[in-house]
């Protein structure tokens, strides 16, 4: 059940992380939060910001209800390896040409 969890959770986190890494470039009216990654490439700082303030909040919301210590290293666990994902997938590496 713990594999299922993890699982479930690391496929949120990944989709969490690429609503924000993709919304700056969908809604032009939010400013874009980027670091220089290369010559051609930016590094979009919005889908991993997005990603952990969802981690703290379900954290929060583990702490507030007492599993925090029976789900909170799962949730850490997940979020660690869809940060893994997403960077093996290079969901927030951005041309300068798209940009």
């Amino acid at each position: 059940m713990r594999i299922v969890a993890i699982v479930v959770q690391t496929i949120f986190f990944v989709l969490v992380f690429a609503i924000g890494s993709f919304l700056p470039g969908i809604l032009t009216s939010i400013p874009m939060w980027r670091v220089v990654a290369g010559a051609t490439h930016y590094f979009v700082l919005d889908g991993p910001i997005l990603a952990f303030l969802v981690l703290l909040l379900i954290l929060g919301v583990e702490a507030a209800t007492r599993r925090f210590r029976s789900s909170g290293a799962i949730t850490v666990l997940s979020f660690v390896l869809a940060f893994l994902v997403a960077l093996a997938m290079k969901l927030p590496f951005m041309d300068r040409t798209t940009v």
